[in-house]
């Protein structure tokens, strides 16, 4: 959680101390409700690339803990059974896998005492030789027997984590991190770990980071060099006049990071927003087009553009005020979508890694805080025409009402023209979109399932901790993006951090099926109908460690967790395979 909208970017604990509760009130603002179609963009020129730096040092691991996953179930098929080798992971092409490339992502505001990390899960019966390499020097190695895990500390790239309010788009050549393992496993990079640290000069105790998020990351063997991206508006927000004089506005970006996994890549981005220029990187409009060139680990990141200072409502949006503990009011106005990378089309002539988010933002834009956003996009190829949908766990009934849905928004794009797009039950009208173009439900504590004419791409947000009007004290944005049925699985490996207070996993499967985590069947009590959409759900709480699922039918996990303003969403595992449009 950061609030946007003072001189400068403060650190989440300061700004507590200073404030004195200043995120236990609400804002007068509307959150506003329904949705609307929205347009993707097409077509101008990117440039040369910059070097980036490596940020701090400091590296190190830890065993996780939690339940031993137990060991694989052969090659498996398309249903989804674990790969005992790496040329097994290639020909199942699935979230498991021996070669990942990690990214680290905007995220500006965050105090660089917290620290990047990847947490990798072996679900094989063999030993796990992992290494961890950057700029051609290996960081770290290590042996992680079946059924473990370990997390494994990395230093910031500093010029792709970025400095507020000095963002910009950008090259960064050798940016990303290259990892390898003997045999197939999970691997996941959180931005940043933590949620809290000892506190020191720089971020007093207690020191929380206010703003993460984590991203399942997807092997090399399963890369495309097509892909759609989620993201959200520039997040915009107006301060002052009072306490701390002249009115002022600030902003953080969306943006979207492309990774490249050989020499010789050729990446096409068809943006739908304005793009703010940087190191070897051209400005750019809505429906403008860049072009641009990397090699092996290189990362081009686009950061959506910086908005005029404007108090400018919107349908079903209105702008409010919220008067902060700084003793300075705040502006809230929706971001039109001319500032949102969401439905741009990124394509290459080699496969590429692909990560959209946000640096900090609110979800919905009225309500705090801002948290840092981020997610691995799936391959245009492997989407689907069939998907569930699954509210989280309210944060404020965890204890007392288990199962309880909590609010988000959803966006729904479509990957083709003249999709038509039907939902079950009706949260949203029917509707036909053509390629990029998505509506937005929300807020929304309804499950629900979506069947359409062709493929379509759907991103879920977690909401801003004040979402209620009062301070929840856990919880902020975050995003996912959801599986096809298309790609569900008969089993799964998947972490629950072991640095979060809570984590659930939300279980979507048909009626009847058993599904066990650990061993253990899920009572099917725990089970409830998503309307008549033929598929049941469930929201499980798990301790932190590596967990191992199985079904006697495909079904589909998606993992979450909450901590002190914070926290985190990502796909539980899927197959990605290229998947046929079957006619309706």
């Amino acid at each position: 959680m950061r609030l946007v909208g003072v001189t400068k970017w403060v650190s989440g604990a300061a700004m507590l101390a200073a404030a004195g509760g200043l995120f236990s009130g609400g804002c007068s603002a509307s959150s506003g409700s329904g949705s609307g179609v929205n347009n993707g963009g097409n077509g101008g020129n990117g440039g040369s690339g910059n070097n980036g730096g490596t940020g701090g040092d400091g590296f190190g691991a830890f065993g996780g803990s939690g339940g031993q996953i137990d060991g694989g179930g052969g090659s498996g098929g398309n249903s989804g059974g674990i790969p005992e080798s790496c040329a097994q992971a290639q020909a199942q092409k699935s979230y498991l896998g021996c070669e990942y490339w990690p990214t680290v992502t905007n995220n500006a505001g965050l105090d660089d005492g917290f620290e990047f990390a990847v947490v990798a899960a072996n679900p094989t019966k063999s030993n796990a030789d992992v290494t961890v390499e950057f700029q051609g020097q290996v960081l770290a190695t290590r042996t992680i027997a079946p059924g473990q895990l370990d997390t494994i500390r990395l230093p910031w790239v500093t010029a792709l984590k970025q400095t507020f309010p000095n963002f910009t788009s950008g090259l960064v050549q050798a940016g990303a991190f290259h990892v390898t393992s003997s045999v197939p496993i999970t691997l996941y990079q959180f931005n940043p770990l933590e949620f809290e640290r000892p506190g020191d000069a720089n971020c007093p105790a207690p020191c929380n980071s206010f703003t993460n998020d984590a991203s399942l990351l997807i092997p090399t063997t399963a890369l495309g060099s097509d892909y759609y991206v989620m993201s959200y508006p520039t997040h915009h927000v107006g301060q002052g006049p009072t306490g701390l004089g002249p009115s002022q506005w600030n902003d953080a970006p969306g943006f979207l990071a492309v990774t490249a996994t050989e020499d010789g890549t050729d990446v096409t981005v068809n943006s739908s927003a304005y793009v703010r220029s940087g190191n070897g990187v051209s400005a750019l409009s809505p429906g403008q087009q860049g072009t641009y060139s990397l090699n092996r680990g290189d990362v081009l990141v686009l950061s959506s553009g910086v908005m005029p200072e404007q108090k400018t409502p919107q349908p079903n949006k209105p702008c409010g005020t919220e008067v902060t503990g700084l003793g300075s009011e705040a502006t809230l106005c929706p971001s039109p979508k001319e500032y949102d990378l969401t439905g741009s089309r990124i394509t290459s002539n080699k496969p590429i890694s692909v990560i959209g988010g946000h640096d900090c933002t609110f979800v919905p834009y009225s309500r705090f805080a801002c948290d840092h956003l981020e997610e691995s996009m799936f391959p245009t190829e492997t989407l689907g025409q069939d998907l569930v949908v699954t509210a989280p766990q309210a944060v404020a009934s965890i204890q007392s009402n288990p199962g309880q849905a909590d609010n988000m928004f959803v966006r729904v794009m479509s990957a083709a023209d003249g999709n038509k797009i039907d939902f079950e039950p009706a949260v949203n009208p029917s509707v036909t979109l053509n390629a990029g173009e998505w509506v937005e439900i929300g807020p929304i504590t309804s499950d629900f399932r979506i069947q359409s004419d062709n493929r379509v791409m759907v991103s879920q947000y977690m909401v801003g901790e004040n979402f209620s009007g009062q301070s929840a004290g856990a919880g902020d944005p975050s995003l996912s993006i959801a599986i096809p049925v298309e790609q569900y699985r008969l089993e799964y490996t998947f972490l629950a951090p072991t640095t979060y207070t809570y984590n659930f996993v939300n279980v979507v499967a048909p009626p009847g099926a058993v599904i066990s985590i650990d061993g253990a069947p899920i009572d099917q009590s725990r089970f409830t109908p998503i309307g008549n959409s033929g598929f049941n759900v469930a929201r499980v709480q798990v301790p932190g460690g590596a967990h191992a699922m199985k079904g006697d039918k495909n079904f589909g996990i998606v993992v979450y967790g909450y901590a002190s303003y914070t926290s985190y969403m990502y796909p539980g595992g899927l197959n990605l395979e290229k998947v046929e449009i079957v006619p309706r």
